[in-house]
């Protein structure tokens, strides 16, 4: 048993098994295309699609968390939407003959970095948005099968979670959230609090290493505890009676 500190930007106790979480974003590949008209059709379709989940996803947060909460997903169709970043996206297919994947990723780096570089933690968080849309884009044009059993009640660990993530994970029983990055003010900490999910970031430690262990998450005291002993474990069940 050891215990690992971290930031709480979302109160709580959570308990169960670890497991960690890697999005589309930081597993894109680039390759030529021979067929450029096709590859842009694929673009467009995943696009169209990736416009509907998100409306969809607008809605759920919108009926079931809060209408403040929502707008969140309703500036990623925008960003989606947006006349220069479809512009890019189509440019780097048509001209430099690389696939979508891997347009949308860089068109989406490039803009984000732009305001992750200004000193304004609200504008900052723009950068997380255009990350987010472009990862729900990623998950359609090359879908990946999710690193976690769907069945089992997990905290989730991921070097950062999105805030479309964090309703994806929490519909398929996600008990909280470990990250390395983050902040109390990003949109997916105010989403776990609205969701009552307990949330520690800014954790200097690999998580991947913790994948499948045991581990209590206590939002309360800014402390993840691994593999904790059964004393440990019954004076945290009686706390949450």
């Amino acid at each position: 048993m050891f215990e690992i500190s971290g930031n709480s930007v979302s109160k709580g106790i959570a308990m169960g098994k670890i497991i960690f979480y890697s999005n589309n974003i930081n597993n894109v590949q680039q390759y030529i295309l021979n067929d450029t008209y096709t590859e842009l059709n694929r673009y467009k379709k995943a696009l169209k699609i990736a416009k509907t989940q998100l409306q969809e996803l607008y809605d759920y947060v919108k009926n079931n968390i809060g209408k403040d909460e929502s707008v969140i997903f309703q500036t990623h169709i925008m960003i989606l939407e947006d006349s220069q970043f479809m512009k890019n996206v189509e440019n780097i297919i048509m001209n430099r003959k690389l696939n979508a994947e891997f347009a949308v990723y860089d068109t989406a780096s490039q803009i984000a970095e732009m305001f992750k570089q200004i000193d304004d933690e609200y504008l900052q968080q723009r950068y997380f948005d255009i990350i987010d849309s472009a990862n729900t884009l990623l998950e359609i044009l090359d879908p990946k099968i999710p690193a976690f059993n769907t069945d089992e009640h997990s905290i989730i660990a991921a070097a950062q979670i999105l805030p479309s993530e964090t309703i994806k994970l929490n519909k398929l029983g996600s008990l909280g959230f470990i990250t390395n990055k983050g902040s109390k003010n990003s949109h997916a900490a105010i989403l776990s609090r609205s969701m009552k999910l307990p949330a520690l970031t800014n954790i200097n430690k690999d998580l991947s290493k913790f994948n499948g262990m045991y581990a209590i998450l206590d939002g309360y005291n800014n402390k993840i505890i691994i593999e904790p002993d059964d004393n440990t474990i019954e004076i945290y069940k009686k706390s949450k009676i």
